[in-house]
């Protein structure tokens, strides 16, 4: 049986340390997409000992940073978890869909305000009506699969002897994570991504839990891998000068990173053991979903962004590419959050009803269709 989750809280209300985390995470993520529309003007790819490319090269990987904090802190919360709702999937299908709908109608109407011109094709409305179901916003398809499966997946490893256990977890550190620095990942996925971090938090809370709440530990692992991270950097754009095959050696990339896994499992322990309870964080960090659909909505990631960045560097050039990144990622998360918790006052109040309907009707139908087909 897997550990049950320590210490108990002293309050009925939600702590806030994995909760900050969240919206730390999610402002990472914000800082990424900003920088990957940049790649689309300023080329800070190639080997280059300028502070400010170098400076972006790591801010290109808040993203992936931010994507397994999110993982982190889901698992480590659903490994007790007996059961998956099917409402709750259905609900946040509905938001995502609902926010992206939402969004395709304001920039309609926007055009037709401003006389400006845009013809949509039939696949670009279904893509923006059905996001998911186009991948137009990877992460959420793939956290609803993960969370339908996650009650398996634990009923596997409780089968699991902790030999068994981490011997999957070792596989997991070779392929997957020494592995990727060489840009092998064999049959990978975004699902098996989540998977085996799954496996490995698990794996930790099930026979090192002591490691959540040891802050010295912790705290060195994080310093260490932060370090490597930042001297990878520097020494591949150093090495990549003389030698073109440090430019795509080590590949830092990747949910089992062997550079950002350890980190973030740290980070996440010592935002574990903080003990406090804030309901603006808790608030903050519900809308997170919300926040993730809205700034990376694709009409918004292809047509608004790029304007952004054509209109700065147009008036003030591309000198301080830096700067209006951030001041991009902030204003991203900002707006974001701001319609975010418009949503969760307003329309988020539908779809929870909805929802729930729909789980309902689903289930009727799929009885139905059983009993037909056998």
């Amino acid at each position: 049986m897997l550990i049950k989750h320590f210490p108990p809280p002293k309050t009925t209300q939600r702590q806030s340390g994995v909760e900050l985390l969240r919206i730390i995470s999610i402002f990472l993520i914000c800082i990424s997409h900003s920088v990957q529309t940049l790649e689309k003007f300023v080329d800070f790819h190639s080997a280059t000992t300028d502070p400010q490319l170098l400076t972006l090269q790591l801010l290109r990987f808040c993203g992936t940073i931010g994507n397994i904090l999110f993982v982190i802190c889901s698992s480590y919360f659903l490994v007790n978890s007996k059961k998956a709702k099917a409402e709750k999937a259905m609900k946040i299908l509905l938001d995502s869909s609902l926010i992206s709908i939402g969004i395709l109608c304001c920039f309609i109407i926007g055009c037709e305000v401003f006389d400006k011109k845009y013809s949509f094709t039939f696949i670009t409305l279904l893509s923006n009506i059905f996001p998911d179901m186009y991948n137009q916003v990877w992460f959420v398809p793939t956290y609803i699969l993960f969370y339908m499966i996650h009650p398996y997946l634990n009923a596997f490893i409780a089968s699991l002897k902790k030999k068994e256990h981490f011997l999957i977890c070792f596989f997991i550190f070779i392929f997957y994570g020494i592995g990727s620095l060489f840009s092998a990942a064999p049959a990978y996925s975004n699902i098996i991504g989540f998977i085996s971090i799954y496996f490995i938090i698990s794996y930790l809370r099930k026979y090192n839990a002591a490691l959540h709440f040891n802050k010295k530990i912790n705290v060195i692992i994080f310093v260490c891998e932060v370090f490597l991270f930042v001297l990878c950097i520097l020494l591949k754009n150093i090495m990549s000068i003389r030698y073109s095959f440090f430019e795509g050696f080590p590949n830092l990339d990747g949910m089992c990173s062997v550079v950002f896994l350890p980190m973030l499992i740290s980070l996440f322990n010592l935002f574990l053991s903080m003990d406090f309870s804030s309901r603006l964080i808790n608030t903050v960090a519900s809308c997170s979903l919300f926040i993730y659909c809205i700034h990376e909505n694709a009409i918004l990631r292809s047509e608004v962004r790029p304007k952004y960045y054509e209109f700065v560097f147009t008036r003030f050039g591309d000198g301080n590419a830096l700067f209006f990144a951030l001041l991009c990622a902030m204003g991203m998360f900002v707006g974001s959050l701001l319609l975010a918790l418009i949503y969760k006052y307003t329309f988020h109040k539908i779809t929870e009803k909805l929802g729930r309907k729909l789980r309902n009707s689903f289930n009727n139908l799929f009885d139905r269709l059983f009993k037909q087909i056998l």
